[in-house]
């Protein structure tokens, strides 16, 4: 069995590598989903995508770069109908990121239902999602209906908010659909914006009871940037801090975080009998890895082993 299962978007990020009003570009292969599995690739889980690339050399090269990280692409399907989704990322000067996407046809809005394996999405420990597939029918239809065998199999249903509004073209279907996905899930990541968005509330901790009150979710992550996390675990919630590094690029620290998240809870099995202190190692394991994601450019090339993990956190992790 599949550690971690995750559809969604794939596609081109194209960092800059030089700081001048004429920047040059590096190409780096992105997408949330596929980000995630790379951290737990990194960290030793074995992991399979579910996504749409076109039939093009940048198609080619994800594909590529998907099996030198171990992630299974048997569920990774090409397409003549469009291109393979790229987008630009732009930093300021504290390495903060914004994109710009080129996906008003991209590939991997064309997922379709009759393109998923079944019996392989039902072989999988976790299944992980995120709101950028939902943007589009054919592909929003894909991913409910992956989730859904997913969990009727009892996989552990993993989403990230990871709103872009620009890549949606109503931000009131945005709202219903991440809505929706949220009757479905057992593990949610928000960032403070998205809270707010979602619940209309700017204390964390107020939107994120209301995000409990009303779907249930028993782990519930709010990340805060160079703050850490507000989390919610079962009946306990608290905050835990992050770690200070020299920031160069933030891209893919959010779904180093997410994935490390999900490899704890792939690591501790019982999770309603952990300890707080157990939750909390979790959580700072996780926010050690998006810091260390920051120090390097691009997001697969940034995400740290688990040696390197332990060494930057002083070895005191039990993960």
């Amino acid at each position: 069995m599949v550690h971690v299962t995750a559809i969604g978007e794939i596609l081109i990020d194209f960092t800059p590598v030089s700081s001048t009003d004429t920047p040059t570009y590096m190409q780096h292969v992105g997408g949330a989903p596929a980000n995630v599995l790379a951290v737990l690739s990194k960290l030793g889980k074995e992991t399979a995508f579910i996504g749409k690339v076109g039939k093009d050399n940048f198609g080619a090269y994800i594909r590529r770069i998907l099996k030198e990280f171990h992630i299974d692409t048997t569920q990774v399907v090409e397409t003549e109908a469009a291109h393979t989704t790229i987008t630009f990322v732009h930093l300021d000067e504290t390495g903060d990121r914004s994109f710009t996407f080129y996906r008003k046809l991209g590939a991997d809005t064309l997922l379709s239902v009759e393109e998923l394996d079944e019996a392989s999405i039902q072989n999988t420990e976790v299944f992980h999602f995120g709101s950028i597939s939902l943007t589009h029918d054919t592909s929003c239809e894909a991913t409910f209906q992956a989730v859904k065998i997913a969990k009727e199999a009892g996989a552990l249903l993993s989403f990230d908010v990871n709103l872009r509004e620009d890549v949606w073209d109503d931000v009131n279907v945005a709202r219903e659909r991440i809505e929706k996905a949220l009757t479905y899930v057992d593990v949610v990541k928000f960032s403070e914006e998205e809270l707010t968005f979602l619940t209309g509330e700017t204390d964390v901790e107020k939107g994120a009871a209301k995000i409990r009150e009303t779907y249930h979710i028993p782990y519930i992550f709010v990340t805060l940037g160079a703050a850490g996390c507000y989390y919610m675990w079962h009946d306990f919630s608290s905050y835990v801090s992050s770690y200070i590094v020299y920031t160069i690029d933030t891209t893919g620290a959010g779904d180093a975080f997410m994935g490390s998240i999900l490899y704890g809870i792939l690591q501790s099995k019982t999770l309603s009998t952990l300890s707080i202190q157990e939750v909390e190692e979790i959580i700072s394991f996780a926010n050690a890895v998006a810091a260390l994601t920051t120090t390097k450019l691009g997001a697969f090339a940034s995400f740290p082993k688990l040696e390197e993990v332990k060494a930057f956190i002083g070895g005191n992790s039990t993960l």
